[in-house]
């Protein structure tokens, strides 16, 4: 039984994925199955290995730098307002900015038949929105929409819509208002094979942390 505890101190860095490498007298094997990310070094993971005899394993840390979008606190705002104006209906938009700094909200109508647990952007609205941006010289910086029932992580749906408008942004903001007196907002990029990664948020002042 073998045990290994990560932790570190370095500024900026705060995903750790494991790779375990089992050596036998036939060679060394890398097990990419067994990885693990954490999202925050303060978890201080323990991994227990049990290896059988005449195996020897180690475990290695992959650093990853953290990602981030950057969104002003009155962007912030915002977002709430717009998410809370349409509960219980999901409510859906874009950042529209340059390069990960957003500088304006486009609201966008959700057309979905199910607009409480899901959203779909009216078609027309949006070749109006890339009409702005080309015109204005900016870009999509995120797609955005609120959770008014779940929490603020993207679900089984969202991922697969993301995948289909990855082409727009891969950039994703969710708003969640599970606690109506305190929204929460969470941003993730999300590319064309379904990998999520939180990204922090960034504004004028501390970056946000939802509180």
């Amino acid at each position: 039984l073998r045990s290994f505890r990560t932790w570190h101190s370095e500024p900026g860095i705060q995903n750790l994925a494991f790779r375990l490498r089992v050596h036998r007298d036939s060679g060394i094997f890398i097990l990419d199955s067994i990885n693990r990310v954490f999202p925050r070094a303060s978890q201080s993971p323990v991994i227990r290995i049990i290896a059988p005899p005449g195996v020897h394993v180690w475990a290695g840390l992959q650093k990853t730098r953290l990602m981030s979008i950057k969104i002003p606190r009155r962007l912030i705002a915002e977002l709430i307002t717009h998410a809370m104006q349409d509960d219980p209906n999901e409510c859906c938009g874009l950042l529209f900015g340059v390069g990960d700094e957003a500088d304006e909200i486009h609201r966008m109508s959700n057309v979905d038949p199910r607009p409480v647990s899901r959203y779909t952007m009216q078609s027309g609205e949006l070749v109006k929105a890339q009409e702005k941006v080309k015109k204005t010289r900016r870009e999509f910086v995120a797609i955005y929409h609120s959770h008014t029932l779940t929490r603020a992580y993207p679900s089984v749906t969202d991922i697969s819509n993301a995948v289909e408008v990855s082409s727009i942004s891969i950039r994703h903001v969710i708003i969640s208002l599970v606690e109506k007196t305190r929204p929460l907002v969470r941003a993730f990029s999300i590319n064309g094979s379904s990998e999520v990664i939180e990204l922090v948020i960034e504004t004028d002042g501390q970056p946000y942390r939802g509180v």
